[in-house]
């Protein structure tokens, strides 16, 4: 529709000016330095799952969506401001990270205040986008939200699937440019993903070090110098012009000099930087990432394979699709895909995996939509191969959300047997049914289960199970960039604990000669190889067929496997 780019959307619950203060979470510094840096643009953080923690909400992040703003967009409850007003922070809970908000100026009595709170967030977002497209332009599930929003008839989960539901609209009506959206995930993630060497050249040119500057401070340049040392296209004369224009907007009129005067040295000399001669200190800081994950790698697999990892991590990539072959063909969807103007490259590991790039955005292609591929790493697509499944079969998924593996089994199944794919939480459970009723399979159900808690009803009643834990992801820093900074020693042994819990409870619910595939989407010997043995030592009915650890390059993220087979009685 035209028009739409001039639409307004609102900034988050939460104020992004104290999002330094959170300790490296990717998506709050993502919202940073959109919100901060980016002029007139602002990111619009949708949550879901709202607990209350005195006057605390904690809540699960669902999406980050850039909208060009240039108005306050203020929303208010009980005639007060809460937009702009909370503080974020991030815990970790076991391997489950969870984003808190702590109301700076409003003070919620009780639960069903602060519950009405996030609801009124919702249906602001519902009536804004009946603004921008008219309610004709609003499809028949998206008015049924909207109209009993406006009635107060929702309940607390269909409010939790009217968010997911309006995360479908954000990315089917898409208000930036591709190239504007190219440009801020860029800058946004290459940001977050070399903080660690960015840091290192400000310091060297700079008497304040980062730790001490402002955030807002710290985070322009970090903006301006990755521009200046990995965005050719960016001149470094514009570079350093920006960055002084927005610290000046932001308020910082009397550290203009300081900003120009640090950039235009960096620019000066950004191929003359000296980097340490200490190998772990050198690699640590040329590839961005934490001294004690490149020990540890060192230490594991030698330093030559370490940085073939850590050089794998920022390889060009095409996106990895699996071809669901009970609805299409490999060549009908290459030809389909071609004439949309997406670039196919088959796949060197996988007959059922193809390599796409050149696309606007996956909500627009309608072979998506219509369920003829799912977005799926190869890595992640050899388990349900590996698994030996047949037609037939019981399967289950403990931890599967968003349902990549799952729906795999239930394709390879052929309209037999059942999938039961479960996951922790009602947000995560609708994941996998969105993607369920997208394939458009029949043979497959999804359920909300805590994976740590055994289930009497399913005492080896499994055929296959599969297992694809929480880990550290220190697999997937190609994808998710800000994890290397969120982990460290003790939370990678608390997330082991909690993958030696989980596989305790279900692999009792294999059946006597069935399967059970344990995997993870990391890079470490504690949580794979060693759990692994852990496993067989105290489960020894189950023998350990084979186990493959993946490294990262430009066709797999990092990877680990392991299949069990259960022993007959």
């Amino acid at each position: 529709m035209t028009g739409k780019k001039n639409v307004s959307l609102p900034c988050a619950v939460g104020s992004t000016s104290y999002i330094d203060t959170v300790k490296n979470s990717y998506y709050v510094d993502k919202t940073l330095l959109i919100r901060d840096l980016i002029d007139d643009h602002a990111a619009v953080t949708l949550f879901t799952r709202p607990r209350r923690f005195g006057k605390t909400l904690a809540v699960d992040m669902l999406k980050v969506f850039f909208e060009k703003t240039d108005e306050d967009n203020s929303v208010y409850f009980r005639d007060k401001k809460i937009w702009d007003c909370g503080e974020f922070y991030r815990k970790q809970q076991g391997a489950y990270p969870v984003i808190y908000i702590t109301f700076k100026d409003v003070k919620f009595d009780n639960w069903k205040d602060s519950l009405e709170a996030i609801r009124l967030v919702i249906r602001d977002e519902y009536m804004r986008h009946a603004e921008i497209l008219s309610w004709d332009g609003l499809d028949v599930v998206e008015k049924d939200y909207l109209d009993r929003m406006q009635k107060g008839t929702l309940s607390n989960v269909e409010y939790t699937r009217a968010l997911l539901n309006l995360s479908r609209m954000l990315e089917k009506y898409q208000y930036l440019s591709k190239q504007d959206r190219a440009f801020l995930t860029r800058l946004a993630e290459g940001t977050t993903e070399r903080r660690i060497e960015l840091d290192y050249i400000i310091n060297q040119f700079s008497k304040v070090k980062t730790e001490k500057m402002k955030p807002v401070i710290r985070n322009i340049l970090r903006c301006a110098v990755y521009q200046i040392k990995y965005m050719n296209q960016v001149p470094d004369s514009a570079a350093c012009n920006e960055a002084v224009n927005l610290a000046i907007r932001k308020g910082f009129k009397n550290l203009r000099g300081f900003v120009n005067g640090v950039l235009r040295n960096i620019a000066r000399n950004i191929d003359k930087i000296a980097y340490p001669e200490n190998t772990e200190e050198f690699l640590s800081i040329k590839y961005s990432m934490p001294q004690w994950i490149i020990r540890m790698w060192v230490r594991d697999y030698g330093e030559e394979k370490t940085k073939y990892i850590l050089e794998g991590f920022y390889k060009e990539r095409a996106t990895t699709i699996r071809i669901n072959g009970n609805a299409t063909t490999k060549e009908e969807l290459i030809r389909e895909l071609t004439g949309e103007g997406i670039q196919v490259k088959e796949h060197p590991l996988l007959a059922s995996a193809l390599l796409i790039s050149g696309y606007d955005y996956l909500a627009a292609i309608p072979a998506f939509r219509e369920g003829k591929f799912q977005v799926q790493d190869a890595a992640s697509i050899m388990v349900a191969e590996q698994a030996g499944i047949k037609e037939g079969d019981y399967i289950l998924d403990v931890c599967a959300a968003p349902g990549g593996k799952a729906l795999h089994a239930a394709q390879i199944l052929n309209g037999t047997g059942m999938v039961e794919a479960r996951d922790l939480t009602e947000m995560k459970v609708e994941l996998i049914r969105e993607n369920i009723s997208r394939m458009g399979f029949e043979n497959i159900r999804a359920v909300q289960q805590d994976a740590t808690c055994f289930d009497a009803d399913s005492e080896e009643k499994a055929d296959v199970l599969i297992a694809d834990l929480p880990c550290s992801g220190l697999g997937v820093l190609a994808k998710k960039t800000d994890l290397k900074y969120k982990m460290n020693p003790e939370t990678e042994t608390e997330v082991a604990a909690l993958q030696r819990e989980i596989l305790d409870a279900v692999c009792r619910y294999v059946k006597p000669e069935g399967t059970l595939m344990y995997s993870t989407c990391t890079i470490s010997r504690t949580e794979n190889e060693e759990d692994a043995g852990w496993f067989a030592e105290k489960h020894p009915e189950f023998d350990l067929e084979w186990e493959k650890q993946i490294f990262p390059s430009d066709i797999t993220d990092g990877f680990y496997i392991a299949k069990f087979i259960r022993r007959g009685r």
